[in-house]
């Protein structure tokens, strides 16, 4: 790399730590967020076996009391090439994913063989959403639980091979919409022609991708029509998620990691939004 590259290359980085800083400092009274996942996809732990489960759900107990079984998650991994997705194939019975409840109050983590998640849950309309400096913060104390339980336990090398973040949003009708057709006062890029004579649209289903800076992942945006399970209203379910890994994969380095992914999540958020929702709706603090 010449003199000119490198001087380039720490301009490009200056304007990303500028640019970060700004969306950090971006908050909103009342963002449509429904629910954030952090999460830790690592090589499988072959040697982890249910009864190991079970020890390790007594670690989490006396704050997350209800535990529960799920089909594990598909892999999807962010190559140079595109996303990779199916199933990890292994020469031992499969194990389920586990989630461990908390009693009262929004937290919730997932534990498969090649998993960790973190997730802040909206239980009550009243919930406020605690941002992200909280969430993560939570996650790498329950992230640190489980690495502590692995170490003692041993199946195998906590070897990390990708991280993620996810915002899912629940922007409901009659809050800034009323019909699939005014999607384009919802998200900038969006126009429907308001024709009588048209077909009307009755759902949607827009989703688009972009490369996360200095090649560390993708970052996946996605719109659809759904219902809200607790009222069945109808919502616009908006979905964020960051994943990828850089080539520092210290503890350091991966915490860089979700920092900078959390910024290109609001970026994306503000860029693909309109600026009447952020500022009537979800009222952006000046």
């Amino acid at each position: 790399m010449n003199d000119r590259s490198r001087e380039d290359m720490g301009t490009i980085r200056a304007y990303m730590m500028t640019t970060a800083a700004a969306l950090e400092a971006l908050h909103f009274e009342a963002p449509p967020i429904n629910e954030v996942v952090c999460g830790l996809m690592f090589e499988p732990l072959k040697e982890l076996l249910a009864p190991h489960l079970g020890i390790l759900w007594e670690r989490y107990k006396p704050t997350f009391a209800t535990c529960k079984e799920l089909a594990p998650l598909a892999v999807q991994i962010e190559l140079p090439a595109g996303t990779i997705a199916g199933a990890e194939i292994t020469d031992v019975p499969s194990l389920p994913r586990i989630w461990f409840e908390e009693t009262g109050g929004n937290g919730l983590i997932q534990v498969q063989r090649d998993r960790f998640h973190y997730n802040w849950r909206r239980i009550s309309a009243d919930d406020e959403y605690p941002h992200f400096e909280k969430v993560f913060g939570l996650f790498k104390a329950k992230l640190e639980t489980f690495r502590a339980f692995v170490s003692e336990i041993r199946p195998g090398e906590l070897v990390p091979k990708q991280l993620e973040i996810t915002y899912v949003n629940h922007i409901p009708l009659a809050e800034g919409w009323h019909s699939v057709a005014d999607m384009g006062d919802v998200f900038s890029d969006f126009s429907w022609k308001r024709d009588e004579a048209r077909m009307q649209p009755e759902a949607v289903n827009w989703r688009v991708s972009f490369a996360l800076p200095e090649g560390t992942g993708r970052l996946h945006a996605n719109v659809r029509s759904a219902s809200r399970i607790p009222d069945n209203k109808q919502i616009l379910l908006f979905d964020l998620t960051a994943r990828g890994i850089g080539e520092d994969r210290t503890a350091e380095g991966m915490e860089n990691w979700f920092v900078n992914a959390h910024s290109q999540i609001v970026r994306a958020f503000v860029e693909l939004t309109s600026p009447r929702m952020q500022e009537a709706v979800w009222r952006q603090m000046k």
